[in-house]
């Protein structure tokens, strides 16, 4: 069975460089020398696919491609900006969605339906809010995670 996913580019990594990606398999080496992107790179795929966009716009790209079960799916980085207005700068709602992105929480918190107290309070206590903050937090940032079409633009290839 062949991966979904059978290509990966990123351009203007760090201003000027292009990277792509052919996947054939399930397993991919990546080989080049020290500096030369190969951690950037990684890092940017798994952003991309786990939809952590706060992660994602902390690099330096133009632009990201990847192709999947005869789709493309495009993503602008300008684009992550838009979605970024949700969580200014300094504020509680950021620090919750960071902290979740940081120790990677943010696909339990995403999925769950009602968070369970303890958890609420486990994350209050690491981001010093009230759960109630967790609570009302938990419906803005799962809304806007599923809003996700608004930044990527996926098309027929």
């Amino acid at each position: 069975m062949n991966f979904p996913i059978t290509k990966f580019s990123v351009h203007g990594l760090l201003g000027n460089k292009n990277y792509t990606l052919h996947i054939k398999d399930k397993a991919t080496i990546i080989v080049g020398p020290n500096g030369s992107g190969k951690s950037n790179l990684l890092n940017i795929f798994y952003y991309f696919i786990s939809k952590q966009w706060l992660k994602l716009y902390e690099f330096d790209f133009e632009k990201i491609e990847i192709e999947f079960n005869n789709e493309s799916a495009i993503l602008v980085k300008d684009e992550i900006a838009s979605f970024l207005e949700y969580f200014p700068e300094n504020s509680k709602i950021r620090d919750i969605y960071k902290f979740l992105e940081k120790t990677n929480n943010l696909s339990e918190f995403i999925s769950s339906e009602k968070l369970n107290f303890d958890f609420r309070k486990y994350i209050s206590e690491q981001v010093s809010c009230s759960t109630l903050l967790i609570e009302n937090s938990h419906k803005k940032i799962k809304d806007l995670y599923f809003q996700d079409e608004k930044i990527v633009k996926i098309t027929k290839i």
